[in-house]
């Protein structure tokens, strides 16, 4: 193509070049164009410095882009130019936009910006921001670093064309500007550059602005399809990777009652239609039981129901402390109704993933309405149905809320929802229509302690002679019936490692107390002072225990080392309390604050230890609630305080405390030391127990 180093001077070459532009992968590679071309634009350049008024203006809407002329000289170079490409990264995909930011930094000779902004394939373009692209170029002396190709253009149809510039007509004179050249009819065609290996590399990393062919000298214009599609494509490739995940996800499944399997059921769904748990597995708490006799009866006998209009309870809500039975009981009720039992927790309705637990609700009351008459029990539905606090949670419990809502009139499904805190479930949830019944557990009084004992005896070989129940159950006040089960298994797992076919009374003994205070520490090794310390303090608490009116009789004493304990007293109430006195709590503190009375009258106050720590805790907590709840304070009378309370009332509060506490540690001090004889007695034992 050396012909064309005779022509190349014509304006319309320059303009051929720099007018048209896209992203192809066409090469040209004539040193010859570049080299000329770089002079043309230099020449251009010294021009236009001498007579800007025949250059061409372009017009740029200046909503696009404001630089207040007023302060532009006091702005410093560098602002400027941030305020500049900020706008410009603003508007990626708005050529108007990046002509402006191009045209600005080449005016302030930011060559090297141009550049790299151009060539990263991130931002818009149009036939202006090729010019300055190329201007850059040559004023940075990196002209080299662009190969241009034109495309289907042959040598001679450039050729024909070139003489038809250079050849005025009758009609038209010649000139060499180019606001009067004749139009020039060419075969569409583009430019585009073979950019270095990390140029195309970082082009690979970003999303690329859809290849735009142009016509001739028209401007850059992308169409509307492919300006959407350029900024949505990344979403729209996120959304599906999404829902394929979820679908991922969502696809164990669980067996039904005839043994096929339900598409789209979460895997933490357990039918247990082979149910054998009865009434009759249920001790200890008669009047739940009584209660709950009527639901199985009308699932058993719905018709004689149905002949005066009765329905079944759509919900039932079991409430009480952790191992009261709850679970045991919806499990009772499904065994002597003879139903399908689909049990699972509140817990597993919670996903990383919104929309997913309200997914898994309708799952599971489709799975219900295909099996019914059936039981869905929802453990901890507090975790599904706690008062609204987030979105998230809001469409799981929106969705059960429609699902109990909705029910048919004819269908036979009820829902036994359990929790340990009522208080936080939403009171949609716990309406009328929904949860009709509302049903407290409690723990196991002293008779149903008995009955329990005795039920879970009968399971395990024992010494029926010497092992009485009654006595058992009067030395755990406080056990559930999860705990007494727990309870006889850790003394038949004793049995069994002691190589014996019974469980003895010492066995359970030995049981409760590795339940309530830990397993023995019979490796540890602790030095003879800590043993004496240990020792006076455990015989404070024991003698004022005993020498103090209304204290509950000592189970044991012991400075055998069980858990983080180094020592224990232990007492047992004679009957079941069911609210204290005013006596018994003071008897209390007196009795928390004994060990370290002892420890202050046998070796000094320099010398007491660190032991007392829990002794504290538990007699300021019992102080607190006596003053700021029970009105058993001089001072603050008869008033109920929150945890809210103005400065002067906390003193207040603070000072009643101290008074009750010094008070009790003055009691118990003076009992040790009236009693110090019998102190001395107590040291020569480890242990000593009410038998």
């Amino acid at each position: 193509m050396s012909f064309l180093k005779n022509t190349i001077t014509s304006p319309h070459i320059k303009r051929l070049i720099t007018t048209s532009t896209t992203i192809n992968k066409l090469t040209i590679n004539n040193s010859t164009i570049l080299s000329t071309f770089k002079t043309k634009v230099n020449n251009n350049k010294s021009n236009i410095n001498q007579n800007p008024t025949t250059t061409t203006t372009t017009t740029v809407k200046s909503k696009l882009f404001k630089i207040n002329n007023e302060n532009t000289f006091s702005r410093s170079f560098y602002s400027q130019r941030l305020k500049i490409i900020d706008h410009g990264d603003k508007n990626p995909m708005d050529d108007g936009v990046q002509e402006i930011v191009y045209k600005e930094l080449v005016e302030m000779g930011d060559y090297e910006t141009v550049i790299n902004r151009f060539e990263t394939m991130g931002y818009a373009a149009n036939e202006e921001c090729v010019r300055y692209y190329f201007k850059s170029l040559v004023f940075s002396n990196k002209l080299d670093r662009a190969h241009l190709s034109l495309s289907k253009i042959s040598e001679s149809d450039i050729l024909k064309h070139i003489k038809q510039l250079e050849t005025p007509t009758q009609d038209q004179p010649s000139s060499s500007s180019s606001s009067s050249s004749p139009p020039i009819t060419l075969p569409p065609y583009s430019i585009s550059f073979i950019l270095p290996d990390a140029v195309k590399e970082k082009i690979n990393q970003k999303p690329m602005i859809p290849v735009i062919r142009i016509g001739e000298f028209g401007p850059m214009r992308m169409s509307m399809g492919d300006r959407i599609w350029g900024i949505l494509w990344i979403p729209v490739l996120a959304i599906g990777i999404f829902l394929f995940i979820l679908k991922d996800e969502n696809s164990p499944t669980v067996s039904t009652s005839s043994g096929s399997k339900n598409k789209t059921v979460a895997k933490e769904y357990t039918d247990t239609a082979n149910n054998k748990t009865t009434f009759d597995d249920i001790k200890g708490i008669d009047e739940v039981k009584a209660e709950l006799i009527e639901i199985v009866d009308y699932l058993k006998n719905p018709e004689k129901y149905d002949r005066i209009g009765a329905k079944l309870p759509r919900g039932i809500l079991l409430s009480g402390e952790p191992g009261t039975g709850k679970t045991l009981l919806a499990r009772a009720i499904a065994g002597e109704a003879g139903v399908p039992f689909l049990y699972t927790s509140g817990s597993s309705f919670d996903e990383k993933y919104i929309g997913v637990g309200a997914k898994r609700v309708r799952e599971l009351f489709d799975l219900a309405r295909s099996q019914q008459p059936c039981i869905i029990f929802i453990d901890e539905i507090d975790a599904a149905g706690r008062n609204r606090i987030s979105s998230r949670f809001n469409e799981t419990l929106l969705q059960l809320l429609t699902e109990m809502d909705g029910f048919a009139q004819e269908n036979k499904i009820m829902v036994i929802g359990a929790t340990n805190s009522p208080e936080s479930l939403d009171a949609a949830l716990t309406r009328p229509g929904r949860f009709d019944r509302q049903i407290a557990v409690p723990i196991p009084d002293f008779k149903g302690r008995k009955e329990i004992v005795e039920f879970y005896l009968s399971k395990v070989s024992h010494d029926e002679d010497k092992i009485k129940p009654e006595k058992i159950a009067r030395s755990i006040p406080g056990f559930t019936g999860a705990d007494i089960s727990n309870l006889i298994n850790t003394a038949a797992i004793k049995a069994v490692l002691n190589g014996q076919d019974k469980v003895t009374l010492k066995m359970i003994d030995e049981a409760r107390d590795d339940i309530l205070m830990g397993r023995e520490r019979k490796s540890s090794i602790i030095s003879e002072e800590t043993k004496r310390n240990t020792a006076y303090h455990e015989a404070g608490h024991a003698l004022v225990a005993a020498f103090t009116e209304s204290s509950d009789p000592i189970h044991k004493a012991t400075i055998i080392q069980r858990g983080h304990a180094l020592g224990m007293v232990s007492q047992v109430p004679e009957s079941d309390h069911h609210q204290f006195t005013r006596k018994q709590m003071m008897a209390r503190l007196a009795i928390c604050l004994a060990g370290r009375a002892a420890e202050e009258v046998f070796f000094g106050r320099e010398m007491v230890t660190s032991g007392a720590s829990s002794d504290f805790q538990q007699a300021s907590k019992l102080a607190t609630a006596m003053v700021t709840k029970w009105g058993m304070s001089d001072k603050l009378g008869y008033t109920f305080h929150h945890d809210k309370m103005s400065q002067g009332t906390l003193n207040t509060v603070d000072f009643e405390i101290k008074n009750l506490l010094d008070k009790q540690y003055d009691h118990a001090k003076t009992l040790i030391i009236k009693h110090k004889d019998k102190m001395h007695l107590l040291m020569k034992f480890r242990e000593i127990n009410s038998s």
